[in-house]
């Protein structure tokens, strides 16, 4: 277990890029569009080669997890789902803030922060079990999303289910498939190739982080800040429950290891993703709220997450 100093310079490792994220927005140093463009870049194009490289490069006896993992985020994602609907109706009377809080709470950042956390506080191999863990959540996350929507009243659809999978989550699928299969069949990469992943992949959990703080929003009405704090700790201390009821679930009907384990609960308990914004067009949302919501949990997270850290791994053996 790592000691109090090398948890702050963990934190430290995430805050920094978050933080250059929210100075980029904060001193509009680049537009809406150009921040749309960095954004789409990162998950389009970076994410892709980092599930590729990890996911080729790990041991194959490790693949034997990904069954456990995916189905823990899917059931998470559900129960998380279930959970915000039926608590929204106590938490506001309006439906706007009660969409907008359902959608806070529903939705985690599993991929991004998580991805970051995971592998700061674990290493590279609880890692390759988070990329696991979030290989298919363009389709969960829109499966459980439009769920959502026809429960709190859908508007028109833009695009259909398929385009915007294959739009947003096509090409780190891809990536992910053929990383395994290359692993599992011992394909070779050629060096040059090899090179331009490895070099693809290494800056993109730092990008990620940066983009996290280009959502930030630090300003809010103070008529939100009730809502604001229900959301976030619906998922940063409440979340917690719902990863117990995952883990005990998910150790019946598979064979998790110790760290698809630990994966799965400090998963359970990430803020909330700056992705749930997609879902404004589809029904009706508070966007400041939102906005507020997506910042604060992710920056009292920084304190929570090292705190479930302690807790899971001082209780864990008895789990």
């Amino acid at each position: 277990m790592k000691n109090f100093s090398d948890i702050l310079l963990l934190l430290l490792v995430l805050v920094l890029p978050i933080g250059i994220g929210y100075f980029i927005r904060f001193t509009r140093l680049f537009s809406d569009n150009e921040t749309d463009i960095l954004r789409k870049f990162v998950i389009r194009i970076c994410v892709p080669f980092l599930i590729f490289k990890n996911l080729y490069k790990t041991g194959s006896s490790i693949l034997n997890q990904i069954l456990p993992t995916v189905f823990a985020f899917t059931l998470l994602c559900i129960l998380y789902t279930g959970a915000a609907y039926l608590l929204s109706h106590i938490v506001s009377r309006e439906k706007t803030h009660r969409s907008t809080y359902a959608f806070a709470v529903s939705m985690g950042n599993y991929m991004f922060l998580g991805w970051g956390v995971i592998l700061s506080f674990y290493g590279e191999a609880a890692f390759t079990r988070s990329v696991f863990f979030t290989i298919f959540f363009w389709p969960v996350f829109l499966i459980v999303g439009f769920w959502m929507v026809h429960l709190l009243g859908a508007t028109d659809r833009k695009h259909s289910f398929f385009t915007i999978m294959l739009n947003n989550g096509g090409a780190a699928f891809v990536a992910a498939i053929l990383g395994i299969v290359m692993n599992k069949f011992g394909i070779i990469v050629p060096g040059i190739v090899d090179n331009l992943v490895n070099k693809f992949a290494d800056f993109t959990i730092p990008m990620i982080l940066l983009v996290i703080g280009l959502n930030f929003k630090l300003i809010m009405p103070k008529d939100n800040f009730k809502i604001v704090l229900a959301a976030s700790l619906t998922r940063l201390i409440g979340g917690f429950a719902l990863g117990l009821a995952t883990l005990f679930i998910t150790r019946f009907l598979f064979s998790p290891d110790v760290l698809t384990e630990r994966v799965i609960l400090i998963e359970s308990v990430m803020p909330t993703a700056a992705m749930t914004v997609f879902f404004i067009d589809y029904t009706e949302m508070d966007k400041e709220l939102l906005s507020g919501i997506i910042t604060f949990s992710t920056l009292i997270s920084l304190i929570t997450i090292p705190f479930w850290y302690y807790v899971i791994e001082k209780i864990f053996p008895a789990l």
